[in-house]
């Protein structure tokens, strides 16, 4: 199961943690939400996710491809399709200015 945060005012999901360590490690208070990954990242803080800004929901089932800001979650989860294409998008850009192949298109699912 996972722990998400998702924010107040549109219900978008802005994290999405799976690991049991990783949501051991997570503060989430008036001022941040903070957390230190258990594969050894340095420890991350985010000032704009707070308890007035965003809720946190336990006991989740994560989607199979989750990518930030592209769900949003209100019991269920949808996928915020408006948000994936401005990604892709952007990426297309990139690729298109740089002749790469890189960055790929960006793939969520459910």
């Amino acid at each position: 199961m996972a722990t998400i945060f998702k924010r107040k005012s549109d219900n978008a999901v802005t994290y999405c943690f799976t690991n049991l360590v990783d949501i051991n490690n997570i503060t989430f208070d008036s001022n941040q939400c903070a957390y230190t990954l258990n594969n050894g990242a340095s420890s991350y803080i985010d000032p704009t996710c707070t308890t007035s800004t965003h809720d946190r929901v336990d006991d989740v089932t994560a989607p199979t491809k989750f990518w930030g800001n592209c769900f949003a979650y209100d019991g269920s989860w949808s996928i915020l399709t408006d948000a994936v294409d401005e990604i892709n998008t952007a990426r297309e850009a990139i690729r298109n200015a740089s002749g790469d192949s890189y960055p790929e298109a960006l793939e969520v699912e459910l």
